[in-house]
């Protein structure tokens, strides 16, 4: 019996179904390139910043790396199409009124 492949099988399985608990699913909705767009750029960075400069031991390790990389995107990391502001710094200054907000025609 070949217990090699299917241990590693089952383990993987049972990681996931306890993760699934603290993931929370987002979906694409149709006729909305934009988004898919948004979402494209986000996995080519992370790919470029985190995935291929990093050895992962396990699960775990991933996890929380991706967790931590999501953090400084999100936090600290700047985006030149915000002018070079943190998204969190973006929004800040849309709600202090020091960022006016700007209609982009696509």
């Amino acid at each position: 019996m070949r217990q090699g492949p299917d241990r590693v099988i089952n383990f993987i399985f049972i990681y996931l179904k306890n993760l699934e608990q603290k993931l929370t699913y987002l979906f694409i909705p149709t006729r909305s390139p934009d988004r898919k767009a948004y979402v494209e750029a986000f996995n080519s960075i992370l790919e470029t910043e985190l995935i291929t400069v990093k050895y992962f031991k396990n699960f775990e390790e991933a996890y929380e790396s991706t967790f931590r990389f999501i953090l400084f995107y999100d936090n600290r990391r700047l985006h030149g199409s915000l002018g070079n502001l943190s998204p969190k710094m973006f929004i800040e200054g849309l709600n202090n009124g020091t960022i006016t907000p700007q209609v982009v025609a696509v």
